[in-house]
């Protein structure tokens, strides 16, 4: 609705403040209205939830869509370990 409210303030700035033609007030206000549109059929319609954040975050922070996975040091020292006793029993 946002777009909506926008296009609509345009108009009639242009056509009655700015004294533009009819077909020029007409145009320029459907620039907000052809914005929200796309937002809406781009990233929200069938999509899931939380995707249009995900985009703008990709976008502009270059992060991906899901965590990073980043081993800890718990993790590695538990493998290492692991890995050690297992290799223990067998010839090289």
């Amino acid at each position: 609705m946002g777009g909506v409210g926008v296009a609509i303030t345009v108009f009639f700035v242009l056509l009655v403040m700015m004294n533009t033609s009819l077909l020029t007030a007409f145009l320029v206000a459907l620039v907000p209205v052809g914005i929200c549109l796309a937002y809406i059929f781009g990233f929200r319609q069938g999509k899931p939830p939380g995707y249009d954040r995900d985009c703008f975050e990709h976008w502009f922070s270059g992060g991906g869509f899901a965590r990073r996975f980043r081993p800890s040091a718990i993790f590695v020292t538990r493998f290492r370990r692991n890995n050690h006793e297992s290799r223990r029993g067998q010839q090289p």
